[in-house]
């Protein structure tokens, strides 16, 4: 049995600092002008995605953190 070397990958530059979820909590409630965050669950499509582009820009945001903080599946902070 011939034992192959494992390539040598280059070092990832990871500079994109992620936020904490509180953090981003607080964000998402002054987007939607101090309301609960599950209000965005409520809201028509449009305003529903308006919002969610707007969340998806916040730098340091992951779609998967948006989508357990707002309680939307990820398929559809996917596709806002």
């Amino acid at each position: 049995m011939k034992i192959r070397k494992q390539k040598e990958r280059p070092p990832v530059a990871y500079d994109k600092k992620r936020i904490t979820d509180e953090v981003l909590s607080q964000i998402i409630i002054a987007i939607i002008d101090q309301k609960p965050i599950h209000t965005i669950q409520q809201l028509d499509k449009r305003q529903r995605d308006r919002i969610l582009r707007e969340i998806k820009q916040i730098e340091g945001s992951t779609l998967r953190q948006i989508s357990r903080l707002t309680g939307i599946s990820l398929k559809i902070v996917y596709k806002a």
